[in-house]
């Protein structure tokens, strides 16, 4: 059984991504539309990929909080 996981556009509220596990991969959708939704892009990260993804979006998770801090 596979969790989907959808994160809205802070931006454009009719945009989002979806990130699921299938097998040893982790498949990245973005998504469009008003009703319907199309598939604007696809990323098929193997688990390795995925792992530095993870920490480089941490990272800059941090960057943008130490800005919005003024650190």
């Amino acid at each position: 059984m596979a969790i989907n996981f959808k994160f809205n556009c802070s931006v454009n509220p009719k945009e989002f991504l979806e990130v699921r596990q299938e097998n040893k991969y982790v498949i990245v959708k973005g998504l469009s539309g008003d009703n319907g939704y199309e598939q604007t892009f696809q990323f098929v990260l193997d688990i390795t990929t995925a792992i530095k993804f993870a920490k480089t979006i941490r990272t800059e998770i941090n960057r943008a909080k130490e800005v919005e801090h003024g650190i």
